[in-house]
Parts: C-alpha cells; sequence; structure tokens
C-alpha cells in the first residue's frame, strides 16, 4: 500500500511546492534485514522519468512495516511516486524496477495542483457575485462586465 500526503499534516489538495511524504507498507521477512526499500518520483506519470528519492533504506523489522520518505512536490499535474521492495541487494534496472523473485515494485499515480504564486501569478482573491462555484475566485474582474451588460439591459427596457 502506498499513501502520499503533505508532510504538513494538512488535508489540503497536493500543490507543487508542497512537501510530502510517502508511506510504503510492505511485508518484510524475517528480521527484514535482508530487504530494502527505494522510493521514486516522476513529475509526469505520463511519460515517466524516475528520481531517487534520497538514500536506500532497510526494513526497519519482520512482518508488516510503513517506511516512509519525503520529498518536494514539482511541476506537472499528473504525477506518480513509485516504491521498490528488494529481497538482498538486489539493483533496480534502467527503469528503476526490481526484476527478482521475492522483488515487488508499486506505483501510485496522483494528482497535483499547479502553484500559481510560485508560478509568478498574481493570486488576486475576490468573490464573484456571478459564479456559483465554492471557494475563492482568482479573477473578479468579470463583476465589472457582468455589471456593465446588466445595467445596458435595464436602461434598454427602460426606454420601451
Amino acid at each position: 500500500k502506498i499513501v502520499v500526503s503533505r508532510a504538513s499534516g494538512s488535508i489540503d489538495d497536493l500543490t507543487e511546492g508542497d512537501v510530502v511524504t510517502i508511506s510504503a507498507t510492505v511485508w518484510c521477512w524475517n528480521t527484514g534485514s535482508d530487504d530494502n526499500i527505494d522510493f521514486y518520483y516522476a513529475s509526469d506519470a505520463l511519460n515517466p522519468v524516475w528520481t531517487k528519492i534520497g538514500e536506500r533504506q532497510q526494513c526497519p523489522g519482520g512482518g508488516i512495516q510503513t517506511v516512509t520518505a519525503s520529498y518536494t512536490l514539482p511541476q506537472g499535474a499528473i504525477q506518480a511516486v513509485r516504491a521498490n521492495l528488494m529481497y538482498g541487494s538486489n539493483n533496480p534496472t534502467s527503469a528503476s524496477c526490481v526484476t527478482g523473485s521475492y522483488d515487488d515494485t508499486d506505483d501510485l499515480v496522483i494528482t497535483v495542483k499547479p502553484n500559481l504564486t510560485s508560478q509568478g501569478a498574481a493570486a488576486t482573491v475576490s468573490p464573484s457575485k456571478n459564479d456559483d462555484a465554492q471557494g475563492i475566485i482568482i479573477d473578479g474582474g468579470k463583476d465589472f462586465e457582468a455589471d456593465k451588460k446588466k445595467k445596458e439591459l435595464m436602461d434598454k427596457n427602460k426606454s420601451t
């Protein structure tokens, strides 16, 4: 099982630039001393180029264990994370996969919201009385145009 969550503990959507923690629940054999885990991420899940996260970790014990790694989400709307569980000193292939009889590779695809502030966009927040959306509206300028058209229609109706 793989879970990706914000390191801050917030339940908000994952956003570019967030520090996240990958938690992989794995089964480690015997004492776990012969099992190792590598973590990777790809900023584009459709065309993944895997980047290793940190160093190889040894299972902390035998049986069901949860192993974690943290990294900062890069830009990319559809990303992926990978956990490789390896028995012994196996090394992943160039595709960051392991192929031993007791090895396992699992991927998880995640959606990531853009961080408009870090991309240089001014995040002007203003409510819009003509919008049914819940939450904040980034561009309130459309109210001016809507008010102008409404006034024109009212003036037209008065004249007829």
